[in-house]
């Protein structure tokens, strides 16, 4: 169940799990680009990025390198420690 402005609404456990995931990704979009922005690197952070550089699903799109599987910005995502590669190579 969900109180907005004073109602109840019943939502699905799943429904709920979904916002979660959602605002999960939408936190490590904003993290991945402030490290960006800053200029943060970590050797963990070197090693995807070795990996991506690599990747058949690199492309460039508007300026930047982003993964064709799931399109993130590939600089971003390789600094977030919580993301994962869709094609599991690391």
């Amino acid at each position: 169940m969900l109180l907005v402005s004073g109602n109840f609404y019943f939502v699905k456990q799943s429904e709920i799990f979904k916002i979660m995931n959602l605002f999960l990704k939408l936190r490590n979009i904003i993290v991945g680009n402030w490290r960006n922005l800053t200029g943060y690197t970590s050797d963990e952070q070197r090693r995807r990025l070795d990996i991506c550089n690599k990747c058949e699903h690199r492309i460039k799109y508007m300026g930047s390198y982003i993964c064709d599987q799931c399109g993130c910005i590939i600089k971003s995502k390789v600094s977030v420690e919580s993301e994962k590669c869709l094609m599991n190579k690391w």
